[in-house]
């Protein structure tokens, strides 16, 4: 049997967030800065289970290394610290 969706994990190995078996919907988004910190809130979301999950936008040359920065999320609020090297797309997924 094949199945299709979208998987994330964290750095301990832990599956963060997959769709194969619940449907996650995409509540919003957002672009975060490198060396900003940046809080959203999502009012209606409240009482949801939140997820993110982030794709680097920038082209980084062969020779250089590139992070994007750490996510937390509490209550309703996303958290996204200022560590990252890169610009990002910050997606912000309920159940």
């Amino acid at each position: 049997m094949t199945s299709f969706g979208l998987e994330t994990f964290a750095a301990s190995g832990r599956v963060g967030l997959s769709t194969k078996d619940t449907a996650w919907s995409l509540v919003g988004y957002f672009a975060a800065r490198p060396g900003i910190t940046t809080e959203v809130n999502y009012p209606a979301a409240a009482g949801m289970e939140l997820n993110t999950f982030q794709l680097q936008m920038d082209f980084i040359p062969d020779n250089q290394e590139a992070y994007v920065s750490g996510t937390t999320v509490a209550g309703n609020t996303i958290h996204v610290d200022a560590s990252g090297t890169v610009n990002s797309l910050v997606m912000v997924f309920a159940r």
